[in-house]
């Protein structure tokens, strides 16, 4: 959840570099023969992070969402498996009440996290998809329970072909 927030309006590069300071500054550090590495902060993790710690991790005006949904998550920790019983509408409208939550995270997260394929995230790649080859009309409806998958052939479409 926390890692779709920060890829709102962020490249790739920098969604990755905000992660790994994220993580270098709250996750658990582990040694390899090769290299340190740190794991993706737990939310108790995230929540005990000043403004100003999260800021150093280049979130932006994400932070305070950031800040706000780990304390949510830190208070109700049963909150996110509760939602897994949810149907699709009410499982993204409970996502959408968290803080920086909006439609295309809650259905990124609903995709990805809950295994909801028939949920497909818009964001500015697959609408440069829909815009150039349906007419800026949303094909996905039309595919049910199999749209989540159809929007990861098109990203993947998108960015291979480096579509703008």
């Amino acid at each position: 959840m926390i890692t779709f927030i920060i890829s709102q309006r962020k490249s790739i590069p920098a969604i990755a570099s905000s992660v790994e300071k994220l993580c270098r500054r709250a996750g658990e550090k582990m040694e390899t023969e090769r290299d340190i590495l740190y794991t993706f902060p737990a939310p108790k993790a995230i929540a005990r992070l000043s403004e100003q710690e999260l800021q150093s991790c280049s979130l932006g005006y994400r932070t305070p969402y950031i800040s706000q949904t780990a304390a949510i998550i830190k208070r109700t920790p049963h909150l996110l498996k509760d939602l897994a019983s949810c149907d699709d509408e009410t499982l993204q409208e409970s996502l959408m009440a968290l803080p920086g939550v909006g439609i295309k995270v809650a259905s990124c997260i609903a995709l990805f996290s809950y295994h909801r394929t028939g949920l497909a995230p818009v964001d500015v790649w697959i609408q440069r998809v829909i815009d150039r080859h349906y007419g800026g009309k949303n094909p996905f409806p039309r595919y049910g329970s199999q749209a989540g998958i159809l929007q990861q052939y098109l990203f993947y479409y998108a960015q291979s072909t480096g579509m703008k």
